[in-house]
């Protein structure tokens, strides 16, 4: 028992806990570490090796790899960036951008600059007849000399797309069926070729054509086709207006003599089965079962495919859904020029 008296408290600092004396501890550790990783979340992603990359990176879009980082998960806006921005795929950002002119040496002036803007807006936005315009109206202009390669390659493009299909364009006009036209008389009839219009109109045989359909048919064409040595390419035009550039398969000096020529007949066969195409996908045929060539007169020089056919006149060649598109667009008695 305790007598009565007078009591204090004492401290006594030896007798403290492990948890008293280290408890500061358990606070200032977890802050470090938040510290550390804060720190190296901020630093640029380490170089990576070479090879590795190689490996990874896709040929057409680099795309910039970034680590994670705390610093932009939850103070990102505070930083002026934001998820959106840079997540967003490369692709993705130069979607609608339209594609880009060729250098030139000389200076485009902005009248010629902006109708270029215009004829690849129109281009980009399907309006396919306007851009067409457009480029024709550019390719007579002595400033754009040196696009005439694209311009020209645009105006191809675009006059594959709108004459092969049944999009309204200046050469075309719509016919309507009437009881016994036949896709041979009505080719007669207009001076294209019949193949042109069952391609065109989605006809795979000729009685299968209704009274009352609407035809899409070149209108009286006049088709020249240029082939030239110097630039192993054939020029063709519609019209006296450029329709399309092709590059010849050889060389040329491996082309027939120049001269004056017309088209005398065309020919088409279908292939066996083990015969259709399997080669590069650039090279493709319209109809890859079926091989087409075109034949000249006085000579019998033929215009032909990469595939072979029967000839023993010299032949011009072209890539094969070159050929195809001229076949169908060349009638009988069309000029073909040969030059140096």
């Amino acid at each position: 028992m305790l007598s009565r008296g007078t009591y204090g408290i004492e401290y006594d600092e030896n007798r403290n806990t492990g948890y008293q004396k280290y408890g500061w501890l358990t606070v200032l550790i977890p802050v470090l570490v938040l510290i550390v990783i804060f720190t190296r979340s901020c630093k640029p992603p380490p170089n990576e090796d070479p090879a590795q990359a190689t490996r990874f990176d896709a040929p057409e879009v680099s795309v910039n790899r970034e680590s994670v980082s705390l610093r932009r998960h939850f103070f990102g806006n505070w930083f002026g960036s934001s998820a959106s921005s840079t997540n967003t795929p490369a692709a993705a950002l130069e979607k609608d951008a339209p594609p880009a002119l060729p250098k030139t040496s000389k200076r485009i002036p902005a009248q010629i600059q902006k109708l270029l803007d215009q004829a690849l807006a129109d281009e980009q936005a399907g309006n396919l007849a306007d851009a067409r315009l457009t480029f024709l109206h550019l390719l007579g202009q002595n400033e754009t000399a040196e696009l005439y390669p694209f311009i020209e390659r645009k105006i191809g493009q675009i006059n594959s797309t709108l004459f092969f299909s049944k999009q309204p364009v200046p050469g075309k006009t719509t016919h309507t069926v009437v009881r016994g036209d036949t896709p041979g008389r009505i080719a007669q009839r207009f001076g294209c070729t019949q193949e042109f219009i069952m391609e065109v109109n989605g006809i795979e045989r000729p009685e299968t054509m209704r009274i009352g359909a609407l035809l899409q048919v070149l209108d009286s064409p006049v088709f020249e086709l240029r082939i030239s040595k110097a630039d192993a390419s054939a020029r063709l035009t519609l019209n006296g207006e450029f329709f399309n550039r092709y590059a010849l398969v050889t060389g040329g000096a491996d082309i027939p003599p120049a001269g004056n020529y017309t088209v005398r007949n065309r020919g088409k066969r279908t292939l066996d089965h083990s015969d259709i195409w399997t080669g590069l996908p650039d090279d493709k045929p319209r109809h890859p079962q079926d091989i087409c060539w075109i034949t000249l007169s006085p000579s019998g020089i033929t215009l032909q495919g990469t595939r072979n056919i029967s000839a023993d006149a010299p032949a011009v060649r072209f890539r094969n859904p070159d050929i195809d598109e001229l076949f169908l667009l060349l009638p009988n008695g069309t000029p073909v020029v040969i030059a140096e």
